[in-house]
């Protein structure tokens, strides 16, 4: 039940968000698609890693069953974030100016990437105190509702639509996510936040800790977004555009999967394997395994009937040009998710060095794909390269 509650929310999260690209890109000139799609590759570059991956330390310390607390934990673990935006926005934003983007919309992506991570590592918490729902919940309210305001803007205003404007709605709605998120967890706990003190010796622990997941989590991030980049570089933004929309679209599966499946079974893997009950963690991971097929067939033909008839509302036709991108892309996030399970298995079982190694090594083959097919094949070259 909880599976079919988280999966509704996020299939609810991902129709808005669809459906305001989808008109995006019917209504937008495609060179202002394609810069918003740019825009929103680098975020989606910045924002996973921006904490260092300091919630996998924190799980795992509250697995430790040395007294302290999750909410506690969890606590330390904000407080660590905040310190780590000081350190690492500028940074990043210094990275965005130096790739040509001006001061306001830097300011703007910034501001973006902020509450992008923190709603993330909230719903990330919320997981973990077994509060799919509630996580779930936070992403709608991420990724979810702001895409309703740029509808309004699109068919009602359309002299206020662009790529700045929509990045605006998308900080709105994450400093949304950020409150509602923060509610769900420390409305009974705001002294410990207050109490919890942020030692030297606790953030020297972490990072030795997540060494390897912060190698592993640029790496994915880079291996997922490298063929985005490589494509605007040789091709332009308007052919970026087209990708941009099929992968997005295509993406769509692994929001399904990622609450139907990973953000569910996932963390009941980890905890039963570490507390050794043995049984549990086998039902568990049947349970991974039986959702990934069942949600994982669903969403992949639901979306091969329906992207046709998608790209001819939109009605570009070099957006329908490149339909069997598609296809290539929606199997590539198949195998991303199959891949999830996979990083569990090895998190679970403390064997957390393969996972840097298994990333770095699939990055290279699909820059190096990318630089060899690219130029050439554009973005059938940069779909095969993804997979």
């Amino acid at each position: 039940m909880i599976s079919i509650y988280a999966v509704t929310i996020r299939m609810a999260t991902a129709a808005s968000r669809f459906a305001f690209l989808i008109l995006a890109s019917k209504l937008m000139a495609t060179s202002e698609f394609g810069t918003y799609g740019l825009a929103l590759s680098y975020v989606a570059l910045f924002a996973p890693w921006l904490g260092l991956e300091f919630y996998i330390f924190s799980q795992r310390q509250a697995l430790s069953s040395d007294g302290t607390t999750p909410i506690e934990i969890s606590a330390k673990q904000v407080k660590f974030n905040l310190l780590s935006f000081i350190v690492f926005l500028p940074v990043i934003a210094i990275t965005l100016i130096a790739n040509d983007f001006a001061v306001t919309i830097t300011v703007l992506l910034v501001t973006l990437i902020f509450f992008e991570y923190l709603s993330q590592e909230l719903s990330r918490i919320l997981v973990f105190l077994l509060k799919p729902v509630a996580a779930t919940l936070v992403i709608f309210a991420r990724n979810g509702i702001w895409p309703i305001f740029g509808i309004y803007l699109l068919l009602y205003n359309f002299e206020l639509s662009s790529a700045q404007m929509f990045i605006v709605a998308g900080c709105l709605g994450g400093a949304f996510a950020c409150i509602c998120g923060g509610w769900f967890i420390f409305r009974h706990a705001f002294k410990l936040l207050k109490y919890s003190s942020l030692t030297l010796d606790w953030i020297k622990r972490g990072l030795k800790e997540v060494r390897p997941f912060i190698a592993s989590a640029i790496a994915f991030k880079l291996l997922e977004l490298q063929d985005r980049f490589v494509l605007e570089h040789y091709h332009g933004t308007e052919q970026f555009a087209a990708y941009f929309l099929l992968a997005t679209l295509a993406g769509g599966i692994q929001l399904v999967l990622g609450s139907a499946v990973g953000q569910i079974w996932g963390p009941r893997m980890i905890r039963a394997f570490r507390q050794g009950d043995h049984a549990e963690y086998i039902r568990s991971r049947k349970n991974w395994i039986l959702m990934y097929f069942t949600f994982g067939s669903i969403a992949s033909i639901s979306a091969i009937v329906i992207i046709h008839p998608t790209l001819e509302i939109i009605g570009k036709p070099e957006f329908l040009a490149n339909l069997n991108l598609f296809y290539v892309l929606l199997a590539a996030q198949l195998t991303c998710v199959l891949a999830e399970f996979w990083q569990v298995e090895l998190y679970a079982r403390d064997l957390d060095h393969w996972i840097p190694i298994s990333a770095i090594v699939a990055l290279v083959g699909a820059v190096t794909g990318s630089i060899l097919l690219i130029p050439t094949y554009a973005g059938l070259g940069a779909a095969i390269a993804s997979l």
